[in-house]
């Protein structure tokens, strides 16, 4: 499912430079941790060039001491795939902050 959600040729900045989907859903995967808390919000959707869309959104990770592990915004671009559904084409991940394990 979550597979549907990339163009064939995504890019991920952050995750895998210019891997191709599986790459991105495997750092995906990868970095999952149970009892942390990811939290998205300020979602902001702009109309770019032709059936492509600018999106950006200010997200936070909290871990299970109930604080920040890492917070930033990312920086996407949507397309209109072959079914007529929205899918990343591209998302650039800028940490502003990122907490060191075992330090507050």
């Amino acid at each position: 499912m979550l597979a549907r959600c990339f163009t064939a040729d995504a890019r991920s900045g952050r995750f895998v430079p210019g891997e191709r989907p599986s790459g991105v859903l495997a750092k995906i995967r990868s970095r999952h941790c149970p009892g942390r808390t990811h939290l998205t919000a300020n979602l902001l959707l702009e109309p770019a060039l032709g059936s492509t869309v600018h999106g950006r959104a200010t997200f936070a990770v909290i871990g299970t001491d109930a604080v920040a592990g890492a917070y930033g915004e990312y920086d996407d671009m949507l397309v209109r795939d072959s079914r007529g559904e929205w899918v990343f084409a591209s998302r650039q991940i800028v940490y502003r902050s990122v907490r060191q394990e075992g330090k507050q």
